[in-house]
């Protein structure tokens, strides 16, 4: 089974914050000239209701500043495309 831990830190540095074992985690991406840029979503979850499951592994979904999908998968399969 998959799990998911989170670690941030504030803009002025400092002590990193730790969060595990979560569910799901979206980072907003902005630059100086849009409001959005796209989005990256972690899961380790699938379904709803009665369905709502632990997924064998996270899913990697990066969406473009127009929230389209242009990238849906595992970690395994993100390194396989970025380094083929």
């Amino acid at each position: 089974m998959t799990k998911l831990d989170i670690a941030i830190q504030g803009v002025k540095g400092g002590r990193r914050l730790f969060h595990e074992n979560k569910g799901c985690a979206t980072i907003f991406i902005k630059d100086k000239y849009r409001e959005q840029t796209g989005l990256i979503v972690v899961d380790a979850f699938k379904g709803f209701g009665e369905t709502y499951q632990r997924n064998e592994n996270n899913v990697i979904t990066i969406y473009s500043s127009h929230n389209v999908p242009v990238f849906c998968g595992t970690f395994e399969d993100l390194l396989e495309k970025l380094t083929t």
